[in-house]
């Protein structure tokens, strides 16, 4: 035992007296190894090993001579290499057209990853200014709290970006994840980052010496404790889940599998819209039809002719529900505007072919339908990646569909679903069920799709509600309100996908309070750490 506890000593000072390109590197190294945690990997021991290492990098930073501006410097690197190897497969979108875009790949994958690292670079910088004298256990939880309220910015700022937060390490572990109906990604992102930094706590540094404190046990065995019993309450509540679904509805998710690269060329359209067709009166009794984001690619709300043949595909009185992609002429109702206005939409469909309702995605995706600081970055040649439909613009918010014989429907096009807490925001009432439509063909196969469906899946838990996705090229589902998954086509799977539409479970905690949970925690946490601080600082000799 006393061997281990050296060992460790001696790896915790070798890792904060590192050269400065030493840090640097280990920095982005570690960063990057926490991407192991996420999906597809799920490997969530790898973030105690990179959330450790950071601790003591950051504690090193105090051996130098401007010991802030180190710590930012670590954080940054920290920031860059987890953000670099999270978000890598958006660059395979610019590939998709790469005689146009390509060049654009090398701005991409510093310009966003780097943005994002700043807020690891401030994290850095006010943990070192803040903890530097605070014990061992009360330093890890502080370590926490302060990366969530980083995250928790990294969320909301700009319009947020909050991908590969903590917490969606336990996509594997069902029952653990079943806590998000309490307190949401964001809490379980807090425990979860308690339990990864908690064996930085093991060593002390004293006269600038590291040794090994026993007394370090407490935060990471408190940690597992926490996240033992979480996953026994969602054990339970698993045991006592129903199966129960909607009565008469069957849907049936039209998934096709065609690259993107194909979809967008004149001489595919027809095909691709037969295609959709077929598929769609295939043999079996739907109810309903789900086809993925921009599934036709033109204009369906201005051919009549097409609307007429999405009708005749569906039997009487059945309904689609498809993303699609639309134009808004300035005669039609753009308000102070001469030009035509692009939406990302979803339309419902009767059997008529009339379109009922319409909802106009609002969360756009920077660089693929926005581009963020556009007055600086277009006179740099930088365009969004739909500029060829003259860019998106922004739908108004949130909309509930009514559908025929299925209740109310939240639709989520795209990215809009990975962001918590807004599946109720702004509409009056709560939704049935929620519709996730995408098309993660623009990025491969690659990390990216899977950890997108990983977080719908949350989405699913945190409200209590059933949530279908239907994508391009995969991967489309049916989750019920326990996360659980019903059916699912794979990563570029071609096929339909027919099941039932689970019923809606009683309001969770999480969809009743929002966040509040999470930030009850993070006020217990804190003042815990500030307790700890005064006490330090009383026991200092005067």
């Amino acid at each position: 035992m006393q061997q281990i506890s050296d060992g460790v000593a001696h790896l915790a000072m070798r890792t904060s007296r590192a050269t400065p390109w030493q840090r640097w590197a280990l920095a982005f190294f570690t960063g990057a190894l926490a991407a192991l945690g996420f999906a597809p990997f799920d490997f969530v021991p790898v973030l105690l090993v990179s959330f450790t290492c950071f601790v003591w990098q950051i504690d090193g930073a105090a051996d130098t001579v401007k010991p802030l501006r180190t710590a930012a410097v670590i954080g940054w690197w920290f920031g860059f290499g987890y953000h670099v190897a999270g978000i890598y497969w958006i660059g395979f979108a610019f590939l998709v057209d790469a005689d146009a875009y390509a060049w654009m790949i090398p701005f991409v994958a510093v310009l966003m990853p780097g943005g994002l690292a700043l807020f690891t670079a401030l994290f850095a910088t006010l943990a070192r200014a803040l903890f530097d004298r605070v014990p061992g256990p009360a330093r890890v939880i502080g370590f926490a709290v302060l990366w969530m309220l980083l995250e928790w910015l990294r969320g909301h700022i700009l319009t947020g970006f909050p991908w590969n937060l903590a917490g969606y390490t336990w996509a594997s572990v069902l029952p653990v994840a079943q806590s998000v109906s309490l307190f949401g990604i964001y809490g379980l992102s807090l425990l979860t980052l308690v339990l990864a930094a908690a064996p930085a706590a093991l060593i002390a540094k004293k006269d600038r010496t590291a040794h090994a404190d026993l007394r370090g046990l407490a935060p990471l065995l408190t940690g597992l404790g926490i996240i033992a019993a979480l996953g026994i309450w969602g054990a339970i509540r698993l045991a006592g889940a129903s199966g129960d679904t909607v009565e008469g509805v069957t849907l049936r998710i039209v998934q096709p599998s065609i690259p993107q690269r194909e979809k967008w060329k004149l001489e595919n359209r027809r095909a691709i819209f037969q295609d959709y067709l077929q598929m769609t009166q295939e043999p079996g009794e739907v109810s309903h039809v789900i086809w993925p984001e921009s599934a036709i690619p033109f204009f369906i709300d201005r051919d009549p002719a097409v609307l007429d043949a999405i009708g005749q595909s569906l039997m009487p009185g059945k309904v689609l529900l498809t993303g699609a992609a639309r134009m808004q002429a300035a005669q039609d109702g753009v308000e102070g505007s001469d030009e035509r206005a692009f939406f990302n939409a979803v339309h419902m469909i009767n059997s008529t072919g009339a379109i009922q309702a319409t909802y106009d995605k609002y969360h756009l995706v920077p660089f693929g339908e926005y581009l963020p600081l556009a007055s600086l970055l277009r006179r740099l040649g930088l365009t969004p990646l739909v500029q060829s439909a003259g860019g998106y613009a922004a739908g108004p918010g949130p909309r509930l569909l009514d559908v025929p014989g299925a209740g109310r429907v939240m639709p989520q096009v795209c990215y809009e679903v990975i962001f918590p807490g807004q599946i109720s925001q702004g509409v009056s009432g709560r939704p049935d069920w929620i519709l996730n439509v995408t098309n993660d063909a623009w990025y491969g196969d690659t990390t990216g799709p899977r950890q997108h469906f990983t977080q719908a899946r949350f989405r699913a838990i945190e409200e209590g509600l059933p949530l279908v996705r239907s994508a391009n090229t995969g991967i489309s589902a049916i989750f019920d309100g326990y996360g659980r998954i019903m059916g699912r086509l794979e990563l570029g799977e071609r096929g339909v996908l027919d099941g039932p539409l689970p019923a809606a479970l009683a309001p969770t905690f999480y969809a009743r309070t929002g966040d509040a949970g999470f930030w009850a925690l993070m006020v217990c946490f804190s003042t815990w750490v500030g307790s700890r601080q005064v006490r330090q600082r009383r026991s200092l000799p005067r």
